[in-house]
């Protein structure tokens, strides 16, 4: 006889996950599984990666670009241009601006922030020595966001399951979005949305069994620090997700929603633990952010205003979100019929920002399945925790946060009842651009709906052979239908402001060659950012001509900018007012070799 050894096993952790979350949450090590996608995988991303690359410069001819001219030259593309450009580089913003009295001088620290805090600024350094030209560095900046937003999206997808063609055609549609080229380089950090998929995954991996930060021992999660994907997410909320302010706040909003629903869901208060310690890094990240750009740099123009806020109370339903203009075609469409259908709706409504929302067919079809079967779930309180479960979750969540008279404009009353017209809660407006994670979601659940047509057909016709590659030559040409209709969109230099580019280059080229080094220059008219202090109402001058100056000369010194309550402010005030001989007499008293009218 031999003897029967009694042998123990660790106890297994509830697991109710269904639709391939189960295995998502399971899978070995986060690094373990990395470490393979990149082994085994690495052809098949470069292959996608190379495929999306030429879809991209043939669809919207970016190969004729000439990138050392600009796209946009007005509004908040010269910001962009002067802060994510010129300041990042050379770090003298602070020097050259708010003369004549100046502010504190630039700081190495700057960087030292930058790289861990804002990691798009890394981006256009890394540009930038490519280019060695700050317009032809904001261009590629905003031409990489493409290819970027399609890595992430065809990581994400494939970690949620959805296979090739499939994978490709959603991250495709995913990263060419009516957003992306609407908001173009002007809104440049709104285009700068390919970190959301990692995000998007981050809220969905909080529906898994296993809370963040816990494992499974002695039949009940308790705490851990041990697990190497808990502490890539919280690095990503740290040093990452703080790349675009308004997505890591709809991530903030949105992850306590998925973690009391996921915690009710499993009955286990510790997922909303977990959770809690993403949202605290994600907050703290953030706020150490506005703290140390306001310590070692200008706090930023939109804040340099003269005391007049962005926007007011009641621009968080002017800008905010609306359903119907997701399912709207894209704007511009190659269709007159469906150009006909938008020009109708946007005759009879206010349409600003909100109107880029556009999906397309392919991700309007998913977008209302998801919203049909996110309130059949609410309905029915029959709330599963498959993978298309937690998206209409999701995405539902994004709706009753951003559309007009949702959430959003609860937020601003509280803001502005407790806290004042000038609060953060207050001064947040631009919910539609949430678009970014309900577009991620709609176009995985679209793609989803569509393999499981493509392969029920397949089965049906009792195809066994090649099943994958029928698969591929069914739905690829289905892809290249949705992409036309959603991406009338060219990439090109605009003849008019590029024209105006050159001119700047040559007169402020010019202007250094007769005025000294360091060199003093008055700006007329006195207009700082947003605010019009003259309140002339028909001027030309746009809200940010005043950086043209800075970007287009190395060494001289300019009046733009000022804080409310500044020396600076009552002194530009006061001189702006002068009769012209009295205002060159104080110029002069105060050092100044020149005057720019704009």
């Amino acid at each position: 006889m031999t003897d029967k050894r009694h042998r123990t096993s660790k106890p297994r952790p509830p697991d109710a996950l269904k639709g391939g979350l189960a295995e998502t949450s399971h899978s070995p090590s986060f690094g373990s599984a990395l470490g393979r996608a990149f082994r085994g995988t690495i052809i098949r991303s470069i292959l996608a990666t190379v495929l999306f690359v030429a879809v991209f410069l043939i669809t919207t001819k970016a190969w004729k670009l000439n990138i050392y001219s600009p796209l946009t030259y007005w509004g908040d593309a010269l910001e962009m241009a002067s802060y994510m450009g010129r300041d990042y580089v050379f770090n003298d913003l602070r020097e050259r601006f708010f003369a004549p009295f100046g502010v504190d001088h630039a700081t190495s620290l700057r960087y030292v922030v930058n790289f861990l805090l804002q990691p798009n600024s890394t981006l256009f350094l890394l540009a930038y020595s490519v280019t060695r030209d700050t317009v032809a560095a904001l261009n590629l900046y905003y031409l990489s966001t493409f290819p970027l937003a399609f890595l992430s999206a065809y990581w994400v997808y494939g970690r949620l399951k959805l296979a090739d063609p499939f994978r490709v055609g959603s991250a495709t549609l995913y990263a060419l979005m009516p957003f992306h080229f609407q908001s173009g380089v002007v809104h440049l950090m709104e285009s700068s949305y390919f970190l959301v998929p990692i995000l998007a995954y981050a809220l969905v991996l909080v529906f898994r069994a296993r809370p963040y930060f816990h494992a499974y021992s002695d039949g009940a999660w308790r705490w851990s620090w041990r697990d190497k994907q808990d502490w890539f997410w919280l690095g990503l909320m740290v040093f990452l997700s703080s790349l675009n302010e308004y997505h890591q706040l709809f991530f903030m909003m949105l992850l306590p929603v998925a973690a009391v629903i996921a915690s009710v869901q499993h009955r286990n208060h510790r997922i909303l633990g977990g959770a809690a310690v993403l949202l605290t890094a994600a907050g703290l990240s953030t706020i150490a952010k506005m703290i140390l750009n306001r310590l070692l740099s200008e706090p930023g123009l939109e804040l340099s205003i003269i005391g007049t806020p962005i926007s007011g109370y009641g621009e968080a339903e002017i800008y905010g979100l609306k359903m119907i203009q997701i399912i709207l075609p894209a704007s511009g469409h190659h269709l007159e019929y469906f150009r006909l259908i938008r020009r109708t709706y946007e005759a009879a409504h206010v349409v600003n920002e909100n109107g880029a929302v556009a999906l397309g067919l392919f991700g309007a079809v998913g977008f209302i399945y998801l919203m049909m079967r996110g309130v059949y779930s609410i309905a029915r309180r029959t709330l599963k925790v498959g993978i298309l479960d937690v998206a209409a979750l999701l995405a539902f969540a994004c709706v009753a946060i951003a559309t007009i008279g949702g959430v959003a404009s609860l937020v601003a009353t509280i803001g502005d009842l407790l806290f004042g017209p000038q609060s953060i809660l207050t001064q947040i407006r631009c919910y539609n651009r949430i678009i970014v994670f309900i577009g991620f979601f709609s176009y995985y659940a679209a793609s989803v709906l569509l393999a499981g047509v493509v392969f029920r057909i397949i089965a049906y016709l009792r195809i066994r052979r090649n099943a994958n590659l029928l698969a591929s030559l069914v739905s690829l040409p289905l892809f290249g239908v949705a992409l036309w209709d959603q991406v009338p969109f060219k990439i090109a230099n605009s003849p008019g402001e590029s024209a105006r580019y050159a001119s700047d280059r040559e007169f402020f080229a010019e202007v250094e060659r007769q005025l000294a080094p360091r060199a003093l220059v008055f700006q007329c008219p006195f207009n700082i950012h947003h605010a019009d202090v003259n309140q002339s109402g028909n001027s030309p001058y746009n809200y940010a001509d005043g950086i043209r100056p800075y970007l287009n000369s190395r060494t001289l010194r300019f009046t733009y900018g000022s804080d409310d309550g500044s020396p600076q402010l009552g002194w530009l005030e006061k001189t702006s007012q002068l009769p012209t001989e009295r205002m060159v007499e104080r110029l002069c008293e105060f050092g100044f070799s020149g005057i720019v009218v704009h």
